[in-house]
């Protein structure tokens, strides 16, 4: 609980905010990619999924770094440590998407579960570990 305090204050609130809007674009367009991959290519949904999240991770990572972090240069150690985030989340997130339609809840609102359900992770883990400055 004091984590989460201390990263909702106020000097917070500018990274919250930017973090929200790149993270809003990139989910919409891992959304429009992910349908698709899936709907036009016909591609599989673990396929569709890996591959617009490849694409959109792209993005969020120098979206994040230098506008939401404000890194003045991408670090090795931060891309590193993206790259693990990238591996969590996009480990988790399959695996809730997968959960969701497992529960016939339909492909679009799946995904959008699937997405909300990885942000909150992503806030925390690019705040605190992935784009520090070092």
């Amino acid at each position: 609980m004091k984590l989460l305090l201390r990263f909702i204050q106020l000097k917070n609130v500018k990274i919250i905010f930017f973090h929200g809007i790149i993270s809003c674009i990139c989910a919409s367009l891992d959304f429009l990619l992910f349908l698709i991959f899936h709907r036009y290519f016909l591609w599989t949904i673990t396929y569709s999924y890996l591959i617009s999240l490849v694409i959109v991770s792209v993005f969020a990572f120098l979206g994040h770094t230098f506008i939401t972090f404000q890194v003045n240069r991408i670090y090795l150690k931060n891309f590193i440590y993206f790259l693990v985030q990238l591996g969590i989340s996009g480990t988790l997130g399959l695996i809730l998407l997968k959960f969701f339609l497992f529960c016939n809840i339909q492909l679009e609102l799946s995904k959008a579960f699937q997405l909300c359900s990885t942000f909150i992770f992503n806030v925390f883990f690019g705040k605190l570990i992935s784009f520090k400055n070092r």
